[in-house]
């Protein structure tokens, strides 16, 4: 992102050069935004089970930062970036990302946390849907704390007596 005027500042416009071009794209209202960080979400999501390493997998995350890049632009003053290169839609991307996310310490650690937020989406979205057939329950991270849970089970210890209640017997 290009250094910002005072007056840019004031107005909330974010400057962006395309094809050595300056265009100030107006920053979101919270609301917006918000629904931009879902899109953001919801394409991270999408992207989760490609081949990155692979040139179709990098076309397809370049395609999705165009397309969330074109998504914040809610008044298209970007046009169609078939004129941009593609360091300069990834500028832009990172600088609405810089925007977007304010307490982040950097669009590298605001992109970190929506891809771990997808991450944890799908973990428990796969623990929580529908079971595979023939199966009779969903696999579990969390230590059994039922009622029918046994203290004295051979797969756990047994407690022993701490010097303090020994010494009140």
């Amino acid at each position: 992102m290009d250094a910002k005027t005072e007056e840019e500042i004031v107005a909330g416009l974010l400057p962006f050069s395309i094809n050595g071009k300056t265009r100030l794209v107006p920053e979101l209202k919270w609301r917006a935004n918000k629904e931009w960080k879902a899109t953001m979400q919801a394409t991270f999501a999408r992207l989760a089970s490609s081949e990155a390493a692979t040139p179709d997998g990098m076309a397809e995350m370049l395609d999705a930062e165009l397309a969330l890049v074109l998504a914040y632009d809610a008044t298209h003053v970007l046009g169609d970036l078939e004129e941009a290169t593609e360091t300069e839609i990834d500028a832009i991307y990172n600088g609405l990302v810089k925007v977007a996310f304010p307490l982040a310490a950097s669009p590298m650690a605001a992109m970190q946390m929506v891809a771990r937020l997808v991450v944890q989406s799908a973990q428990a979205n796969s623990m929580n849907g529908p079971l595979p057939t023939g199966t009779t329950a969903a696999p579990t991270i969390l230590e059994d704390h039922s009622p029918s849970a046994k203290s004295g089970s051979s797969t756990r210890k047994r407690k022993t007596a701490s010097p303090r209640s020994s010494a009140s017997a």
